[in-house]
């Protein structure tokens, strides 16, 4: 039976923060699914934020449906 993670991550102003973060925790997931399949999730919220927050979210859903 394969694991199933789901990590809950609210924001408010943290486009830049989250970019950099997001692709490192992406590479990071990929290497410890080799060794131990399991599917996961990231579910986002943006809370009101006046940066480009939402818009980096809009751009994740996008990427991860291609």
């Amino acid at each position: 039976m394969i694991q199933q993670i789901i990590i809950l991550l609210p924001s408010y102003n943290q486009e830049l923060d989250l970019r950099a973060r997001l692709d490192e925790f992406d590479k990071q997931v990929l290497e410890l699914g080799e060794d131990n399949p399991f599917d996961w999730k990231i579910i986002l919220g943006s809370d009101g934020s006046s940066d480009g927050t939402l818009d980096f979210f809009q751009e994740l859903e996008q990427k991860k449906k291609k």
